[in-house]
């Protein structure tokens, strides 16, 4: 009789699930520098499951400091770095993973052997089944690591002698780790600027780099069998490019005529890219893009630059895509004509507010976002055993 009981159980669990509703499939989590997010307690890391549930804390939160910079998944979990040293009994140095219940440190974290002030884990990236973590520290597991390491699951491991100076953007390019940021890099005698590549062995340059002065790269990706690369540049290998630029595996070319600021205090800075329906989207801070009128955010086809209705009115830090949405954070309170503090969702038509703030707030800071895969419930679980043919 033990197989029809195991069968009416797992019936019965989808009859209860289905009238439960469906679950979120994905969870959106930001990072940064706040103390709530939709009106709930939250130090600077949230989660979203969608309109109906809205933002959260996460459980157990434990992560006490002044930022959260950087978020990706590795294995199915979160992973936060920034400036943070933990709280509640876990000490968990500038960088942690969240199993959907619990925070955990990640051995002794990345840290400055002579002083913390500085560190911080600006990016991270998934390379070779390794978590990489860039940004501005001098050991990663008590071990000397520049500005650069890799965690394999147990363990943190250097990648030879480093960067020399703070990353901040990683990714991987043709298979291979590519790191940009604030660096001169001499291998072999040849030089490379704010930019370097890991073949799991050596570091190489990507051409000279970033050759103009007061320069830093933000933002990498991959697209289309290219490297993206943005930040706050005005020329690579003596090209001008705008702070945009291509690496197609030889040569640098520009992408298009990059981006500006025709009026205004600052630089223009591309600080993040995604990928959305099949183009990529670049986002910081400009008001001109391949010489048009274009706020804060853009859309890139291969050939020409987009706008997304009427931008953003303020800086854009960071991008993600959450089921069919383009989600950006940033500094910003408008999406187009919608008042939408410092997070906001794009379906591909229209801007509408993510509910993150009731204002915008200058010490609010959304530095990070990524998406992962929403745990699954304890009811789906027990039905997958209970179906199957072996004793739970």
């Amino acid at each position: 009789m033990a197989a029809p009981t195991k069968v009416f159980v797992a019936a019965a669990l989808a009859a209860l699930a289905a009238a439960a509703g469906p679950a979120a499939a994905q969870i959106l989590f930001a990072g940064g520098e706040f103390e709530q997010a939709g009106g709930a307690s939250a130090t600077n890391v949230a989660q979203w499951e969608g309109p109906a549930e809205g933002w959260s804390n996460l459980a157990a939160l434990p992560l006490a400091g002044d930022s959260i910079s950087s978020l990706t998944v590795y294995r199915g979990e979160v992973v936060a770095g920034g400036r943070f040293h933990g709280g509640g009994g876990l000490e968990a140095n500038n960088i942690a993973i969240y199993d959907g219940t619990h925070w955990r440190p990640m051995g002794s974290g990345c840290e400055n052997r002579g002083s913390d002030f500085a560190v911080d884990v600006w990016a991270l990236t998934v390379w070779d089944d390794k978590l990489i973590a860039a940004g501005w520290f001098d050991t990663a597991g008590g071990q000397p690591a520049n500005n650069v390491a890799a965690w394999d699951g147990t363990a943190w491991v250097s990648l030879a002698d480093g960067v020399p100076n703070e990353c901040r953007a990683a990714t991987t390019y043709a298979g291979k780790l590519v790191v940009g940021g604030d660096f001169t890099l001499v291998e072999n005698g040849t030089v490379s600027n704010d930019l370097a590549l890991w073949d799991g062995s050596a570091w190489h340059p990507l051409g000279p780099g970033v050759t103009s002065n007061r320069s830093r790269v933000w933002a990498l990706v991959e697209w289309n069998g290219e490297l993206m690369v943005g930040g706050s540049f005005l020329e690579v290998d003596g090209i001008p490019v705008n702070n945009t630029a291509i690496w197609d595996g030889a040569a640098w070319r520009a992408m298009g005529t990059g981006v500006h600021i025709v009026v205004g205090p600052f630089d223009p800075i591309v600080k993040a890219f995604a990928v959305y329906r099949g183009d990529l989207i670049l986002a910081g801070r400009f008001q001109i893009a391949g010489g048009q009128e274009i706020r804060n955010i853009a859309r890139w086809d291969g050939s020409a630059y987009h706008p997304l209705g009427d931008g953003l009115n303020e800086r854009v830090d960071s991008l993600t895509v959450y089921n069919d949405w383009l989600i950006a954070g940033g500094n910003f309170d408008r999406a187009g004509n919608v008042v939408a503090p410092h997070v906001a969702r794009w379906d591909g038509t229209a801007w509408s507010s993510m509910e993150f703030a009731e204002e915008w707030n200058v010490a609010i800071l959304v530095r990070a976002l990524t998406v992962a895969p929403a745990p699954r419930t304890q009811a789906a679980m027990l039905a997958d055993c209970i179906g199957r043919s072996s004793d739970c």
